[in-house]
């Protein structure tokens, strides 16, 4: 008997060194905690709709769209939903039977989206019934952007095409070299005050003349620095952020840097990696890092006004402002309020699950629980918030409507 329990308790004393070591690696980061704040707002489910399949271990980043009364949404396999926000109820639904690849707009009585063979798909905001298509000549991987009058949409050939909205006509094309190896994805277009802003996988942040197509300036984000193609890869990639005469715009590998949209010049430059999108307020910046660090820059010099290291290694989407909280969702199922003020998160809400390994040893999960993350079992998309309401959009397919309540 009493051999039996120091063998046990060795093998226990094993399993648990074993086990704080893996907790150690960056990738078996340990389970948190579910908390909310007693004193702070809680989170009040308000309806779920499935949206097809969802896009399992994909990567895509097909983020729903909200408007004033309704939520756009899709399926990598082709469909298509639009739902008014309130009831939650379907008022149509689209099986393209296509392969999406780029994420929605929504706008100017128009839906659109990219596929990954390389067409552009225009829909009506009402019916949801094709418009028309077009092939392009490469893959879209980011969401189609429109002024009403002009449609803009990046390829990862590193082309950027400007076609007329009603017409389809192309007005012109403006076209990169792609780098041997780079992320997979591209960073979305944008048009404002006469010119096309676009990042590009050559570590370029370009301005383009709406109307020509002719560049009126560069910036170079990162430059490509090391001996392999992997060390090489400089994506500027994400969202970036427009906020009076500057955008704040981040790379791979590279920078963050503030660039002046009248000249191209830059204002000032932070060494850090960041692909997945900036967010501002509160005349701060607020980025996540290719690690899974959330920071707080000051939009005026860079400077870091905090940092908070509760995500790393959990692949945390794109940051989101919700009232004095920024919210991102991670590859396990978490969503995070996270205060704009000084970084402490305020609540933390599990609107997915993942499986668990049984335990070699003792197959006794409530002692041990596999600390292996499931990609498909998580949040890849970054949220979309409208006022108090927040959409998630999971991976197995669910799109939910939280509200936040005070």
């Amino acid at each position: 008997m009493t051999k039996n329990l120091v063998k046990n308790s060795t093998l226990l004393a094993a399993f648990l060194a074993l086990s704080a070591l893996m907790a150690g690696c960056n990738s078996l980061q340990p389970l948190l905690k579910e908390f909310s704040s007693s004193e702070g707002p809680s989170i009040e489910a308000q309806w779920s709709v499935q949206i097809g399949e969802g896009v399992g271990k994909y990567y895509s980043r097909l983020e729903p769209v909200v408007t004033e009364k309704m939520i756009y949404a899709a399926d990598p396999q082709g469909v298509v939903v639009a739902i008014d926000r309130q009831s939650g109820e379907i008022v149509w639904k689209e099986n393209l039977n296509i392969s999406i690849g780029g994420g929605l707009f929504a706008g100017y009585g128009l839906v659109l989206l990219g596929s990954s063979d390389g067409e552009l798909l225009v829909l009506d905001q009402d019916s949801g019934k094709e418009k028309w298509r077009v092939g392009l000549s490469g893959e879209i991987l980011s969401a189609p952007q429109s002024n009403g009058e002009l449609i803009v949409v990046q390829t990862t050939d590193g082309s950027l095409y400007a076609l007329d909205a009603v017409t389809q006509a192309q007005k012109w094309v403006y076209k990169t070299i792609v780098p041997v190896l780079s992320l997979r994805g591209t960073s979305t277009p944008l048009i404002k005050n006469g010119q096309v802003l676009a990042g590009f996988a050559n570590g370029k942040f370009i301005s383009i003349s709406v109307d020509t197509g002719i560049p009126k300036w560069e910036s170079v984000v990162a430059l490509p620095e090391g001996r392999s193609e992997l060390e090489r890869i400089v994506d500027v990639d994400g969202r970036f952020v427009v906020d009076g005469d500057i955008a704040y715009v981040g790379a791979y590998q590279g920078k963050v840097v503030a660039i002046e949209l009248s000249s191209g010049r830059i204002l000032w430059k932070k060494d850090m990696s960041s692909h997945v999108g900036l967010e501002s307020s509160l005349s701060n910046l607020y980025l996540a890092t290719s690690a899974g660090e959330l920071l707080a820059l000051d939009q005026s010099n860079g400077v870091e006004l905090w940092s908070q290291d509760l995500l790393m290694d959990r692949k945390p989407t794109m940051p989101v402002r919700m009232g004095p909280y920024i919210v991102v969702a991670d590859f396990e199922g978490y969503l995070y309020w996270i205060s704009q003020i000084d970084g402490k998160v305020v609540i933390k809400h599990r609107i997915t699950g993942r499986t668990d390994r049984d335990n070699p040893i003792s197959k006794n999960k409530a002692v041990y629980q596999s600390i292996t993350r499931e990609s498909g079992n998580g949040i890849r998309t970054p949220v979309a918030v409208r006022g108090n309401e927040l959409y998630i959009l999971n991976n197995y397919g669910e799109l939910k409507a939280l509200t936040l309540k005070k």
